[in-house]
Parts: C-alpha cells; sequence; structure tokens
C-alpha cells in the first residue's frame, strides 16, 4: 500500500517536470524560430560563415544585404569576390534554396 502512494506520488511529479520541461523546450524553439527572421542574426550568422569561407580561400568574400527565410531560402545581395584589393567576380543577388 504505502509502494502504491509513493509511486503514484513518484509518477505525478515527474509528469510535472517532463511537462515543465516540454513547456520550456517549446517555449525556446519559438524564440529561436522568431530570432531567426530578425535582421540582427541574420548578419551575425553571416558574418560567421564569411569567417569560416574566407579562412578556407585565398581571398575575401563579402555580401551586403541578406534576406530569406533561413528555413528554405538565403538571398545574398551585392555579393563580391577579392583576390588581395581586386575584384574578381560581383553578383547583384545570390539564393541559395535548401530543405532542412
Amino acid at each position: 500500500m504505502v509502494v502504491q502512494h509513493w509511486t503514484r506520488f513518484l509518477m505525478k511529479r515527474l509528469g510535472r517536470y517532463l511537462i515543465r520541461f516540454l513547456l520550456l523546450v517549446g517555449v525556446c524553439l519559438l524564440l529561436l524560430a522568431i530570432l531567426l527572421q530578425t535582421q540582427w542574426l541574420r548578419r551575425v550568422l553571416a558574418d560567421r560563415i564569411l569567417e569560416t569561407v574566407n579562412a578556407s580561400i585565398h581571398g575575401r568574400l563579402e555580401t551586403g544585404e541578406i534576406r530569406g527565410t533561413l528555413y528554405s531560402t538565403i538571398d545574398l545581395r551585392d555579393v563580391r569576390l577579392l583576390l588581395d584589393k581586386d575584384t574578381v567576380a560581383v553578383a547583384q543577388r545570390i539564393s541559395i534554396s535548401y530543405e532542412i
């Protein structure tokens, strides 16, 4: 009898913690989805990506504006590829589509 009482008590408590945890994860995912739509986070992500790309090439890749949803499409505007101080390539727009 006492074991059943403790088992029920622990299951209720575990259920509450699980619900709170799932709600917290849901709120965090919602905030991330909202942040991914901001120009600020797009710029931060683009800067990180450009740092990685520039470290692996013998030139420098620059971009102006970043558009898109980041869930399926990224549009880069005013893209330039520089080698030393010379411009090697220029594109008004580069669009990348993908599926997550």
